[in-house]
């Protein structure tokens, strides 16, 4: 599974940190832009850090310009089977805008889904 982008990543940080490794290719990280995280150290402290305020923010991590917001969308039993994901070109979000405008809508569409 790649692990480039906000919505991979949203999902990757719910797994148990014993299996997040044997979701990450075995040899190098590929890196697709001056932003991509390759080092496994500094992924697995993004991926703490995605676990912990529950969402992903990436910024020209993928294509330069490209920046993106997810989450995790826990299925009705409550596992992490999917992620949502909001991406857009241009001038990034603040982390207020973010969370003011941007997360509730996607938990909002999260929970309809797992209905």
């Amino acid at each position: 599974m790649p692990h480039h982008g906000p919505c991979h990543l949203a999902w990757l940080a719910q797994l148990p940190q014993d299996r997040i490794d044997e979701h990450l290719p075995s040899g190098s990280i590929a890196k697709l832009s001056p932003h991509t995280v390759t080092e496994r150290k500094a992924l697995h402290a993004e991926l703490a850090l995605v676990r912990k305020r529950g969402w992903r923010f990436t910024n020209s991590e993928l294509v330069a310009g490209l920046f993106g917001v997810a989450i995790p969308s826990p299925s009705a039993g409550g596992e992490s089977t999917m992620g949502l994901n909001v991406s857009s070109i241009g001038e990034p979000w603040s982390v207020s805008h973010i969370e003011r405008r941007v997360l509730p809508r996607l938990r909002a569409c999260a929970d309809r889904l797992k209905r």
